[in-house]
């Protein structure tokens, strides 16, 4: 979700984002009962790159849910936004160079893994949630449910779940067979790039979706290597302030670029959108000028500042 303003007072910090008019995926799960697999594969796709995204940055979102994913707009064709960090955790500790073992328990009951009721868990407890996510999109119930919460949680402990209802019938074995290797323990459980990976994805993948940066995006692109850092910093304010139907596009384009879901491009990403077009050192020249924050990849922001027309 993009962050517009900020301010704070003496006792609280205000955080301005955009709106997101679509409502939550929850409601849209009742609305529905249940997700064709192709509508959910677009759905989940999103998903997992949010998570894919948080994890390369070491952080746990620690409470994934249909309620905390929101949709643009009420078009079927309207991106999904996860929101409520408010339980979230940067899992890796700098002074000694390792993943932090977190031990609070947090989440939801329905979406909760055994670990985290264990009090011993890293960031893979989200794909467990997202599994869980999954399993409901497909079929409209959850995979653990009970009378109570209590129920509900030794029915996660015990981490037993079936496809026998009628509702998966109709569901390809791949659908299945990405679930199970999400909720399962966190040895054997997908990371998030493993997910992305999956074979169910590719059963569904657009024909459409755009596989090279389009020429009118490209010329703007080696436009905004000549211009002065004021210029590009001008850009940048005007990407940012953008709305979500005027870089629907580049959106798009953005995401088939960004093949491992990391949120940004390198070089070989780059090189592969252009076509192989460009030769090296013009590559070099343009991943430069557009890494304004000198991190060695094009983030969206900074994408979005280079490629607009």
């Amino acid at each position: 979700m993009k962050l517009y303003e900020y301010f704070e007072d003496e006792k609280n910090v205000y955080l301005i984002t955009e709106l997101c008019k679509g409502g939550e995926l929850f409601d849209k799960i009742v609305e529905k009962e249940y997700f064709d697999e192709e509508y959910a594969s677009r759905v989940f796709l999103q998903i997992m790159k949010s998570i894919n995204y948080c994890h390369k940055q070491n952080i746990a979102h620690r409470d994934l849910k249909p309620e905390n994913f929101l949709f643009d707009s009420k078009e079927d064709t309207s991106d999904i936004k996860v929101i409520d960090f408010g339980l979230s955790k940067i899992c890796y500790q700098k002074n000694v160079g390792k993943i932090e073992k977190m031990k609070t328990r947090a989440g939801t009951p329905y979406y909760i893994s055994p670990e985290v009721l264990a009090g011993n868990y890293d960031k893979s407890c989200d794909l467990w949630s997202a599994g869980c996510i999954l399993y409901i999109l497909l079929c409209g119930y959850p995979p653990f449910f009970g009378d109570d919460d209590q129920e509900i949680l030794r029915a996660v402990i015990k981490a037993k779940f079936d496809f026998d209802g009628e509702e998966w019938e109709d569901v390809s074995k791949e659908a299945k067979d990405l679930i199970k290797k999400l909720i399962t323990t966190p040895e054997k459980r997908l990371t998030a790039e493993e997910a992305l990976d999956h074979k169910w994805f590719k059963m569904f993948k657009s024909k459409q979706e755009p596989q090279y940066l389009r020429k009118k995006n490209l010329k703007a692109f080696k436009q905004y290597v000549k211009h002065s850092k004021l210029q590009q910093a001008a850009m940048t304010c005007i990407a940012v302030q953008a709305s979500p139907d005027d870089i629907k596009e580049l959106r798009d384009t953005f995401m088939a670029l960004d093949k491992d879901g990391s949120g940004s491009i390198n070089f070989d990403e780059l090189e592969a959108g252009l076509g192989h077009k460009e030769d090296g050192p013009a590559l070099v020249k343009m991943l430069k000028a557009a890494d304004t924050d000198n991190s060695g990849s094009i983030d969206y922001t900074e994408f979005l500042a280079a490629a607009m027309d």
